[in-house]
């Protein structure tokens, strides 16, 4: 048993078609950016503002929101271009 075996299978699929690429490098980057937002605004923040966690806490859930929206707004975009069968 291969362990890479499946990755590499997905990995060419992924390869083989342009606008499941472009998705998968979209979806990957709104994911690292969802990783580091909560550090950012946990240290960062407060420091440089008078933001409370309370109001910090109240700036993530908008951003959540809005990568949710996005998401849905991506979906209805494509018109069908992407499919996943």
């Amino acid at each position: 048993m291969e362990p890479l075996g499946e990755l590499n299978s997905q990995l060419k699929t992924i390869y083989a078609d342009a606008v499941l690429f472009w998705s998968v490098i979209g979806n990957t980057y709104l994911w690292f950016l969802a990783a580091l937002l909560p550090i950012h605004d946990r240290r960062v923040w407060p420091r440089r503002s008078a933001l409370d966690d309370t109001r910090t806490s109240y700036l993530q859930a908008a951003v959540g929101i809005g990568i949710g929206l996005g998401s849905v707004a991506g979906g209805y975009l494509s018109r069908g271009k992407s499919k996943w069968d």
